[in-house]
């Protein structure tokens, strides 16, 4: 069976994804340098329904795959796995503030796993409130 032909988007879908722009916010990164100061911005914006998907999924994986390994962890389940998918998700929402269609963390998620619990909870907050700001219907 052939594959079905993908149909282009209409003309306003078209315009939108072209001329629009996700919802975002510019931050400053949350470490500061030794006089206070903070080290460098980050631009965190909302996925879109493909990139939320495929991060949720892929934090479900690595919660397995932790669990897996370690079958006598007893804590909350579904905390490591929220923490997974937030980790994931902010791997993706965060870009570079100069050029948008970059990533900040160019490594993805294992980068970002280079920080701190807090860091990246700062960082998972300001996504948190951008879906807050601007949900979908």
């Amino acid at each position: 069976m052939a594959a079905a032909k993908k149909k282009p988007p209409s003309a306003i879908v078209a315009r939108i994804l072209t001329e629009g722009r996700p919802p975002f916010k510019v931050i400053d990164f949350p470490r500061l340098n030794s006089e206070g100061e903070p080290i460098a911005k980050v631009m965190i914006r909302l996925l879109d329904l493909n990139e939320e998907r495929i991060a949720l999924a892929a934090g479900r994986e690595n919660c397995a795959k932790l669990t897996e390994k370690n079958p006598d962890y007893k804590s909350d389940l579904n905390d490591l796995e929220h923490n997974e998918r937030m980790t994931e998700i902010v791997a993706i929402a965060a870009r570079n503030p100069e050029e948008p269609e970059l990533p900040f963390f160019e490594g993805g998620v294992e980068e970002l796993r280079m920080f701190s619990s807090d860091e990246i909870g700062v960082l998972a907050e300001v996504y948190a409130r951008l879906k807050q700001e601007n949900p979908r219907v």
